[in-house]
């Protein structure tokens, strides 16, 4: 196995584990959110469920709205809110309230006040308006409705993104009643739950976004990096290859190149004739290990821990860097470590 491609499979490796970690991390900040019970509260004339574990409530007026709030330092903060108010004050109220340019006949995506938005009209028994709103990593999810001559508001904020947060206040809202039967009809449920989808996730992230987005981008770089390294490696024209005339030929060889302050592998294209050794990057010579300056350079064999079996050659990099580079001047020692099964030969070739 080359050692480019062992380096994938460690960089895969490693990604898989820190993702996994993050994974379970974030699989007990979602039970630890979901695991507490819920007690019954009065909000207006009707009640709702909020978690044990956001505490009593702080209540105030503030600007014609009785507020009630309940906090949770560890997950977030629960406003319930009522004020008297028509029906018809419902659309003009959700516009002023959201920022919105006009209200939505189902669903908008939106940018106002430095933060993303997205709405959601609700059209159920109890015609109503959801709203998530990004505020840095965090979300602020809101319901809104007219009931009975009163505006209602439901909000819950915190500092992640996850589901399972917003899946937490959709069970609250879901929660409400009226007379101890459900304010909501049977497709309030429903629209609840492809509000994370019609917002392409961006709200409401799934765990497993947390999982597979990182090591697909990995995966992805990985793959274009190995096109790249396959098309480097390409041995060069026919016509090249008939001027040197080798005997010796290989392609995507893994190569190490050391110089000051510069360590690199990449994959070359390696010819052996009888004047010594080439490499080839992009079909264009780039070294040349020369049979009769190889007496005058230190040359090793080994056998590397993670590459395996390499011919080492160390030498001025003026006299085997043959490619221009317009933006990059080899100079010093420099290091060439070729990885093949068969270092001897190699080795061979050039004595």
């Amino acid at each position: 196995m080359k050692v480019t491609q062992k380096v994938s499979f460690l960089v895969i490796g490693i990604i898989i584990v820190v993702t996994g970690g993050i994974y379970f991390f974030l699989h007990e900040i979602e039970l630890r959110t979901m695991e507490s019970d819920f007690r019954t509260i009065s909000f207006g004339s009707l009640t709702v469920e909020i978690p044990q574990s956001f505490g009593s409530a702080r209540t105030k007026d503030s600007a014609g709205w009785h507020v009630s709030t309940f906090r949770n330092r560890k997950v977030g903060t629960f406003k319930l809110a009522t004020a008297p108010a028509s029906s018809s004050y419902f659309r003009k109220g959700a516009i002023r309230y959201f920022s919105m340019k006009r209200f939505p006949e189902h669903t908008a995506i939106y940018r106002a006040k430095s933060s993303l938005w997205f709405a959601k009209y609700i059209d159920d028994s109890i015609p109503g308006i959801l709203v998530i709103r990004t505020r840095g990593k965090g979300r602020v999810f809101t319901y809104f409705f007219n009931y009975d001559n009163t505006a209602y508001w439901l909000s819950f904020s915190t500092g992640r993104s996850l589901r399972t947060y917003a899946a937490l206040f959709f069970q609250v809202i879901s929660s409400l009643k009226v007379n101890g039967q459900n304010l909501h009809g049977p497709g309030f449920q429903s629209e609840l739950s492809s509000i994370c989808r019609e917002g392409y996730f961006i709200f409401c992230q799934p765990i497993l976004f947390f999982l597979l987005l990182p090591i697909s981008i990995v995966l992805l770089v990985i793959w274009l990096s190995g096109m790249v390294s396959k098309r480097m490696g390409r041995l060069p024209g026919i016509e090249t290859l008939n001027t040197l005339q080798p005997f010796y030929t290989e392609e995507n060889v893994s190569v190490f190149l050391k110089m000051k302050g510069k360590n690199q592998i990449m994959s070359f294209a390696l010819t052996a004739n009888t004047t010594g050794i080439q490499l080839f990057q992009f079909k264009r010579l780039f070294i040349e290990i020369s049979r009769k300056k190889i007496r005058q350079w230190e040359t090793i064999e080994g056998n590397g821990w993670f590459g395996g079996p390499y011919l080492q050659v160390k030498a001025p990099a003026e006299e085997l860097v043959r490619a221009k580079q317009r933006l990059i001047r080899f100079t010093g020692m420099m290091t060439v470590r070729i990885y093949s099964d068969h270092p001897e030969m190699l080795h061979q070739y050039l004595t």
